[in-house]
Protein backbone atom coordinates (compact mmCIF):
# COMPACT_ATOMS: atom_id res chain seq x y z
CA UNK A 1 0.00 0.00 0.00
CA UNK A 2 1.20 3.93 -0.56
CA UNK A 3 1.34 4.08 3.10
CA UNK A 4 4.35 1.58 3.16
CA UNK A 5 6.21 2.47 0.21
CA UNK A 6 9.78 2.61 0.05
CA UNK A 7 10.75 6.75 0.96
CA UNK A 8 13.45 8.22 -1.01
CA UNK A 9 16.21 10.71 -0.32
CA UNK A 10 16.40 14.55 -1.74
CA UNK A 11 19.17 13.09 -3.81
CA UNK A 12 16.73 10.62 -5.26
CA UNK A 13 14.29 13.24 -5.91
CA UNK A 14 16.78 15.59 -7.49
CA UNK A 15 17.74 12.66 -9.97
CA UNK A 16 13.68 11.99 -10.32
CA UNK A 17 13.17 15.26 -11.66
CA UNK A 18 16.36 16.35 -13.39
CA UNK A 19 15.08 14.80 -16.57
CA UNK A 20 12.11 17.39 -16.76
CA UNK A 21 13.60 20.24 -14.63
CA UNK A 22 17.95 19.98 -15.48
CA UNK A 23 18.03 23.47 -12.85
CA UNK A 24 16.52 22.10 -9.70
CA UNK A 25 18.45 22.06 -6.84
CA UNK A 26 18.40 20.86 -2.97
CA UNK A 27 17.94 24.39 -2.01
CA UNK A 28 14.65 24.59 -4.43
CA UNK A 29 13.21 21.50 -2.37
CA UNK A 30 14.26 22.95 0.89
CA UNK A 31 12.53 26.14 0.00
CA UNK A 32 8.89 24.10 -1.34
CA UNK A 33 9.14 22.36 2.02
CA UNK A 34 9.94 25.81 3.94
CA UNK A 35 6.84 27.01 2.26
CA UNK A 36 4.68 24.09 3.47
CA UNK A 37 4.32 22.78 -0.75
CA UNK A 38 5.84 19.19 0.59
CA UNK A 39 6.17 17.48 4.12
CA UNK A 40 8.84 15.15 3.72
CA UNK A 41 9.19 12.68 7.14
CA UNK A 42 12.44 12.87 8.85
CA UNK A 43 14.39 10.02 10.21
CA UNK A 44 15.52 10.09 13.66
CA UNK A 45 18.98 11.51 12.29
CA UNK A 46 17.28 14.18 10.67
CA UNK A 47 17.64 13.20 7.13
CA UNK A 48 14.60 14.08 4.66
CA UNK A 49 12.47 10.76 3.29
CA UNK A 50 10.45 11.91 0.56
CA UNK A 51 7.00 9.70 -0.34
CA UNK A 52 6.17 8.86 -4.18
CA UNK A 53 3.28 11.47 -3.29
CA UNK A 54 6.45 14.53 -1.81
CA UNK A 55 7.73 13.68 -5.56
CA UNK A 56 4.74 14.17 -7.47
CA UNK A 57 3.66 17.07 -4.98
CA UNK A 58 6.86 18.47 -5.80
CA UNK A 59 6.47 17.81 -9.79
CA UNK A 60 3.15 19.43 -9.95
CA UNK A 61 4.49 22.49 -8.41
CA UNK A 62 7.41 22.97 -10.44
CA UNK A 63 4.90 22.39 -13.43
CA UNK A 64 2.87 25.01 -12.45
CA UNK A 65 5.57 27.82 -11.70
CA UNK A 66 6.93 26.82 -15.34
CA UNK A 67 3.92 26.15 -17.77
CA UNK A 68 1.28 28.74 -16.12
CA UNK A 69 3.40 31.36 -14.29
CA UNK A 70 1.23 30.87 -11.09
CA UNK A 71 2.77 32.38 -8.01
CA UNK A 72 3.53 29.33 -4.65
CA UNK A 73 -0.19 30.79 -2.72
CA UNK A 74 -2.27 29.90 -5.95
CA UNK A 75 -0.52 26.19 -6.30
CA UNK A 76 -0.71 25.62 -2.47
CA UNK A 77 -4.44 25.94 -2.70
CA UNK A 78 -4.77 24.33 -5.77
CA UNK A 79 -2.60 21.14 -3.90
CA UNK A 80 -5.24 21.63 -1.08
CA UNK A 81 -8.10 21.46 -3.16
CA UNK A 82 -6.65 18.16 -4.32
CA UNK A 83 -6.14 18.82 -7.61
CA UNK A 84 -2.98 16.22 -7.45
CA UNK A 85 -5.64 13.63 -6.89
CA UNK A 86 -7.59 14.30 -9.55
CA UNK A 87 -7.71 10.88 -11.86
CA UNK A 88 -9.08 13.01 -14.43
CA UNK A 89 -6.49 15.24 -14.72
CA UNK A 90 -3.61 13.73 -16.93
CA UNK A 91 -0.04 15.20 -15.45
CA UNK A 92 1.28 16.75 -18.80
CA UNK A 93 1.25 20.64 -19.24
CA UNK A 94 -1.11 20.60 -21.84
CA UNK A 95 -3.49 19.56 -19.07
CA UNK A 96 -2.26 21.59 -16.62
CA UNK A 97 -3.01 24.86 -18.84
CA UNK A 98 -6.60 23.39 -19.00
CA UNK A 99 -7.24 22.82 -15.46
CA UNK A 100 -5.49 26.42 -15.16
CA UNK A 101 -8.54 27.49 -17.50
CA UNK A 102 -11.19 26.02 -15.34
CA UNK A 103 -9.68 28.32 -12.67
CA UNK A 104 -8.29 27.97 -9.29
CA UNK A 105 -10.43 29.67 -6.50
CA UNK A 106 -12.90 32.14 -6.47
CA UNK A 107 -10.48 35.07 -7.56
CA UNK A 108 -8.47 36.82 -4.98
CA UNK A 109 -6.01 34.24 -5.03
CA UNK A 110 -3.35 35.78 -7.38
CA UNK A 111 -4.02 33.18 -10.39
CA UNK A 112 -5.01 33.89 -13.76
CA UNK A 113 -7.82 31.60 -15.03
CA UNK A 114 -6.58 31.44 -18.53
CA UNK A 115 -3.38 32.22 -20.46
CA UNK A 116 -5.27 34.68 -22.55
CA UNK A 117 -4.23 38.84 -22.20
CA UNK A 118 -6.54 40.47 -19.57
CA UNK A 119 -7.50 43.99 -19.31
CA UNK A 120 -6.47 46.17 -16.00
CA UNK A 121 -9.55 45.08 -14.29
CA UNK A 122 -8.78 41.66 -14.74
CA UNK A 123 -5.30 41.51 -13.55
CA UNK A 124 -5.54 43.43 -10.64
CA UNK A 125 -8.79 41.24 -9.70
CA UNK A 126 -7.02 38.14 -10.20
CA UNK A 127 -3.86 39.72 -8.60
CA UNK A 128 -5.33 40.70 -5.52
CA UNK A 129 -4.00 44.11 -5.88
CA UNK A 130 -5.96 47.58 -6.13
CA UNK A 131 -5.98 50.47 -8.84
CA UNK A 132 -3.58 52.22 -6.29
CA UNK A 133 -1.11 49.26 -6.63
CA UNK A 134 -1.63 48.76 -10.04
CA UNK A 135 -0.80 52.08 -11.29
CA UNK A 136 2.67 52.33 -8.96
CA UNK A 137 3.61 48.53 -10.56
CA UNK A 138 3.16 50.39 -13.75
CA UNK A 139 5.03 53.25 -13.65
CA UNK A 140 8.28 51.62 -11.97
CA UNK A 141 8.43 48.94 -15.08
CA UNK A 142 7.26 46.09 -12.90
CA UNK A 143 3.68 46.18 -15.35
CA UNK A 144 4.01 46.14 -19.41
CA UNK A 145 1.26 45.86 -21.41
CA UNK A 146 1.35 44.62 -24.76
CA UNK A 147 0.36 45.87 -28.37
CA UNK A 148 -3.30 45.31 -27.55
CA UNK A 149 -3.01 47.41 -24.18
CA UNK A 150 -3.37 44.16 -22.01
CA UNK A 151 -1.31 42.10 -19.76
CA UNK A 152 0.11 38.33 -20.28
CA UNK A 153 0.12 35.93 -17.61
CA UNK A 154 3.54 36.90 -16.33
CA UNK A 155 2.19 39.95 -15.47
CA UNK A 156 -0.52 38.99 -13.19
CA UNK A 157 1.80 37.02 -11.66
CA UNK A 158 4.13 39.63 -10.92
CA UNK A 159 1.52 41.84 -9.67
CA UNK A 160 0.52 38.65 -6.95
CA UNK A 161 4.13 38.14 -5.68
CA UNK A 162 4.85 41.96 -5.31
CA UNK A 163 1.49 42.72 -3.74
CA UNK A 164 2.76 40.17 -1.06
CA UNK A 165 5.25 41.71 -0.31
CA UNK A 166 3.67 45.52 -0.43
CA UNK A 167 1.28 43.88 2.05
CA UNK A 168 4.54 43.64 4.19
CA UNK A 169 5.08 46.93 4.41
CA UNK A 170 7.52 46.95 1.79
CA UNK A 171 7.05 50.10 -0.91
CA UNK A 172 6.83 49.57 -4.58
CA UNK A 173 9.81 51.68 -5.03
CA UNK A 174 11.96 49.60 -2.79
CA UNK A 175 11.06 46.32 -5.23
CA UNK A 176 13.12 47.80 -8.04
CA UNK A 177 16.36 46.04 -7.39
CA UNK A 178 14.40 42.55 -8.38
CA UNK A 179 13.29 44.24 -11.21
CA UNK A 180 16.78 45.08 -12.27
CA UNK A 181 18.28 41.82 -11.38
CA UNK A 182 15.74 40.24 -13.83
CA UNK A 183 16.80 42.86 -16.49
CA UNK A 184 20.26 41.73 -16.48
CA UNK A 185 19.66 37.71 -15.70
CA UNK A 186 17.54 38.09 -18.96
CA UNK A 187 20.32 39.84 -20.53
CA UNK A 188 22.85 37.82 -19.51
CA UNK A 189 20.45 34.27 -20.53
CA UNK A 190 20.14 36.02 -24.41
CA UNK A 191 23.95 36.00 -24.12
CA UNK A 192 24.08 32.09 -23.51
CA UNK A 193 21.46 31.76 -26.20
CA UNK A 194 23.59 33.79 -28.64
CA UNK A 195 26.58 31.48 -28.09
CA UNK A 196 24.52 28.70 -28.22
CA UNK A 197 23.27 29.42 -31.58
CA UNK A 198 26.66 30.46 -32.64
CA UNK A 199 28.04 27.12 -32.14
CA UNK A 200 24.49 25.55 -34.17
CA UNK A 201 25.33 23.48 -37.32
CA UNK A 202 22.15 24.07 -39.39
CA UNK A 203 18.38 23.61 -38.37
CA UNK A 204 19.05 21.04 -36.45
CA UNK A 205 20.49 22.73 -33.80
CA UNK A 206 18.28 25.81 -34.15
CA UNK A 207 15.15 23.60 -33.88
CA UNK A 208 16.92 23.21 -29.96
CA UNK A 209 17.12 27.13 -29.04
CA UNK A 210 13.72 26.85 -27.27
CA UNK A 211 15.38 24.16 -24.78
CA UNK A 212 18.40 26.40 -24.69
CA UNK A 213 16.64 29.23 -23.26
CA UNK A 214 14.20 27.57 -21.44
CA UNK A 215 17.49 25.64 -19.43
CA UNK A 216 19.36 28.88 -19.06
CA UNK A 217 16.21 30.65 -17.56
CA UNK A 218 15.60 28.18 -14.69
CA UNK A 219 19.42 27.89 -14.39
CA UNK A 220 19.40 31.62 -13.90
CA UNK A 221 16.61 31.05 -11.45
CA UNK A 222 18.10 29.10 -9.98
CA UNK A 223 21.43 30.46 -9.18
CA UNK A 224 19.29 33.57 -7.94
CA UNK A 225 17.46 31.83 -5.13
CA UNK A 226 20.65 29.86 -4.33
CA UNK A 227 22.29 33.56 -3.83
CA UNK A 228 19.18 34.90 -2.27
CA UNK A 229 19.08 31.75 0.10
CA UNK A 230 22.96 32.26 1.10
CA UNK A 231 22.67 35.43 1.87
CA UNK A 232 19.67 35.14 4.31
CA UNK A 233 21.10 32.53 5.83
CA UNK A 234 24.48 34.63 6.15
CA UNK A 235 22.77 37.53 7.30
CA UNK A 236 20.72 35.42 10.22
CA UNK A 237 17.28 35.47 8.37
CA UNK A 238 17.28 31.63 7.98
Amino acid sequence: MAAHAARVTIGAVLDRLRPEFPAITVSKIRFLEEQGLVVPERTASGYRKFSEEDVERIRYVLRAQRDRFLPLKVIRAELDAGALHDTARPTTSEADDNAHARGAGDGDDGGAETLEPVDTEELCRRAGIDRGLFRDLVTFGFLARDDTGRFGPEDVAVAAAAGALVARGVEVRHLRPFRTAAEREVELVEHVVGLARMRGRGDDEAGRAGDVTAQALAEAAALHEALVVRGARAGGLR
